[in-house]
């Protein structure tokens, strides 16, 4: 059954074409009032300008060439031309009825789709510079996926270059093999380091490094590739342990070194759209103007040697031989010219397939200062998380009730990482993202912890629901209407008060925020639709109770606590936030 939404703009559609008009693009929006409908459409103004009429007029010849439904209560014109649609009580309840949040969308144009995101390097832990790009491309990936799109979610690492050659020499000079071995990233971590600073007394160690890289990339030396190889093994374990107690994961991770063998074939191709300039290979761009002039790159140096975005561009060729229609880059803004650089290069080498750089700004604490946490800057992603643990454990330690130590950490852990990702999550990505400890950890405002909360509630409703039908069973007491199942059984709609229709209406929005979420990019706008989700259901709860409704009241109100608990549920999943049963 479709959703009100696209029974709506169906119907919008249909009188369009009715009238023979062309519009290039038919949208409905949800107005900031209920009294101005249910869905609003500005597409009479849109359109009253190249048929030569008033955008009132056109607004009513609309308005006579909605086929007849019952859909729709009826539809006001509002201001200069805009046209407000009420929904029906019947098609409301008769929609929610069928409605299931966990099926995944109908796009109109399905896409094949690959997300890159957190993209860390090897022998380094992930910093905090990484939390959102990992944040965002993981809720993302979900987003579109639910949208209806195909999606593979990958992490182009940084694990080839000259660093590695830093690491090589390193290791060598100072390197601890056991200890390496029994703390892999925090010894390399330390040699690279030791490796700058030495460097800077002895400049000739930069030479040892580039060569001891060179060794490997061009003479693939053998001794070399085993330590390199051994290094990626061991980064990749322990990133891998990170993704998992955050609940994040990639469906690959083919880092720089996997596009290494196709770097000649890139760079034949280069060539043929590229300059030789004092001996190296790069790419210019023309544009008269100034301000949008884009400075030339380069692929390959004058000895020889590539570079990072040669392998970018060896990405981008690679996943057009997969056919895949789409490719997201979830980067910082500060990386805005490489793309720009990188996605024109592609044009100019006439690949299809369509590149986005998902921008996003800076973290800075409630101050409007850079974030630290209590250890200051160049902080490790893993202590962010933990130091969240450890405030959420001393938030909750008179909050719940007797529960075992595994559940109480598991609790923590939700709730914890729940809190970070929806703070990051439920702002802008263009703007610069405020990291505030007491803000994010509330569990009465626009949070994380705020909507877990509510589910866990909903939750309590059901279960107490549940024992009370069996209770009364065991009593010889029929009341099968008390369960979620039955209320299938009756109308939703005899009764139900305007409340009741606002949760419903709110509830059956789902699906239309998650396609706005998907086309903007922005999980922001699901991150919104839920907080505003939950305040509607908390409000319903407090004014009409549950359980101690009688009639055609009770199994109704069951299936609504029933069908907002399914679709929050989903929509926190959707964010990569774990709903717990019980807090």
């Amino acid at each position: 059954m479709p959703s009100p939404h696209s029974a709506v703009l169906s119907l919008l559609s249909a009188a369009i074409t009715a009238l023979s008009v062309k519009a290039s693009l038919v949208e409905l929006s949800i107005p900031d009032h209920t009294d101005h409908g249910d869905f609003s459409t500005s597409i009479a103004l849109q359109i009253a300008k190249s048929l030569g009429k008033n955008p009132r007029a056109v607004a009513e010849s609309i308005c006579d060439a909605i086929p007849e439904n019952t859909i729709l209560e009826k539809i006001e014109i509002a201001g200069p031309g805009f046209l407000n649609f009420f929904l029906a009580p019947q098609a409301v309840t008769s929609a929610i009825a069928h409605f299931d949040p966990t099926a995944p969308l109908i796009p109109t144009k399905k896409q094949k789709i690959c997300i890159d995101s957190s993209h860390p390097n090897i022998a380094k832990p992930l910093h905090f510079g990484h939390l959102r790009s990992t944040i965002l491309g993981d809720s993302l990936s979900k987003i579109l996926k639910h949208a209806g799109h195909e999606v593979i979610k990958d992490s182009f690492i940084g694990d080839w270059g000259t660093g590695f050659g830093k690491l090589v020499v390193a290791l060598d000079k100072w390197g601890d093999m056991k200890a390496v071995q029994d703390h892999p990233i925090e010894e390399l971590v330390s040699l690279y380091r030791k490796f700058t600073e030495e460097a800077k007394e002895n400049p000739i160690l930069e030479d040892e490094a580039r060569e001891a890289f060179r060794k490997l990339e061009v003479e693939h030396d053998a001794e070399i590739y085993e330590k390199w190889e051994w290094i990626r093994a061991v980064s990749l374990s322990e990133l891998e342990k990170f993704y998992d107690s955050i609940a994040v994961s990639f469906d690959r991770m083919q880092g720089e070194s996997f596009y290494v063998p196709f770097g000649e074939e890139t760079l034949g191709k280069i060539e043929k759209i590229g300059e030789i300039s004092d001996g190296a290979l790069v790419v210019k761009f023309l544009d008269d103007n100034e301000e949008e002039k884009i400075p030339l790159i380069l692929f390959r140096r004058s000895d020889g040697a590539t570079l990072y975005q040669t392998r970018d561009i060896s990405r981008i060729l690679w996943y057009q031989k997969e056919d895949y229609d789409t490719l997201l880059y979830i980067v910082s803004h500060e990386q805005s010219l490489h793309f720009r650089q990188i996605f024109e290069t592609a044009k100019k080498l006439a690949c299809p397939i369509a590149c986005e750089h998902i921008s996003f700004g800076l973290i800075l604490g409630k101050d409007g200062k850079k974030f630290s946490t209590r250890k200051g800057t160049g902080v490790g992603l893993d202590e962010v998380f933990d130091e969240a643990k450890e405030k959420v454990s001393k938030i909750i330690s008179d909050r719940v009730g007797d529960i075992s130590a595994e559940e109480r950490e598991k609790l923590v852990a939700d709730i914890a990482i729940g809190a970070v990702k929806f703070n990051d999550l439920s702002q802008n990505r263009n703007t610069d993202m405020v990291f505030d400890w007491e803000k994010m950890l509330s569990f009465e405002g626009f949070s994380g912890p705020f909507l877990q909360y509510s589910y866990a509630r909903a939750k309590s409703i059901l279960r107490k629901a549940e024992e009370l039908r069996m209770k009364n069973e065991e009593l010889g007491i029929k009341n099968s209407e008390i369960g979620v199942a039955s209320a299938f059984g009756i109308p939703l709609s005899r009764g139900a008060n305007k409340e009741e229709l606002s949760l419903m209406k709110k509830t059956l929005l789902f699906s239309f925020i998650v396609e706005k979420s998907a086309e903007s990019r922005r999980p922001n706008i699901l991150a919104e639709y839920l907080f505003q989700l939950a305040k509607e259901f908390n409000a319903f709860y407090q004014n009409f109770p549950v359980l101690k409704a009688e009639g055609d009241d009770l199994p109704r109100r069951i299936f609504l606590v029933d069908i907002f608990a399914k679709t929050l549920s989903q929509g926190l999943y959707l964010l990569g936030i774990h709903a717990p049963e019980k807090m």
